[in-house]
């Protein structure tokens, strides 16, 4: 009879920290999970959903600092955002297409300052001309409304695309 193999140290030791970090700073997420990983930090970081207002804006703290006609203004973010990935569900992969489409949105809207509309490989927010079926992208938008800058982002997946 045999003893079976002892587990190793590394598949049986939990996380000593757990980190919970929400996906409206896609950049800040992104930039803690490499940090925890290259610096070999025991920390799980588990990213979560944004939540959204009906009309679609990112819950934020920096929303009290939104004026009323500011408010109003905000959800455009949003809409620039869904029509980035409605034209990707039609199959759109030019991000300097869904770039433009989602600035001329944030443009419309003359209550805001656009101040970027990027579409990024989502594992190392470079910024990417085509999407592919191999990457995950993300569209990500930074805009004022007044002296509020206000930040969201969305998946970008083509028809098919399997994430890891």
């Amino acid at each position: 009879c045999s003893m079976p193999a002892a587990p190793s140290r590394a598949t049986t030791r939990p996380s000593a920290w757990t980190a919970y970090f929400g996906e409206k700073d896609f950049q800040q997420l992104k930039i803690i999970e490499a940090m925890t990983r290259d610096l070999n930090f025991e920390i799980e970081v588990v990213p979560c959903q944004t939540i959204r207002e009906s009309d679609g804006l990112a819950l934020s703290s920096r929303n009290a600092y939104l004026s009323s006609q500011e408010r109003e203004a905000a959800p455009a973010i949003f809409r620039a955002l869904h029509a980035g990935q409605k034209l990707v569900a039609r199959g759109e992969s030019n991000a300097e297409i869904l770039r433009d489409a989602m600035h001329e949105i944030l443009a419309n809207e003359p209550r805001l300052q656009p101040e970027y509309s990027e579409v990024v490989d989502a594992r190392t927010l470079e910024p990417i001309e085509k999407l592919t079926h191999e990457k995950p992208a993300r569209a990500l938008i930074a805009a004022r409304a007044g002296s509020t800058r206000l930040i969201d982002n969305a998946a970008l997946e083509l028809a098919g695309f399997q994430p890891d």
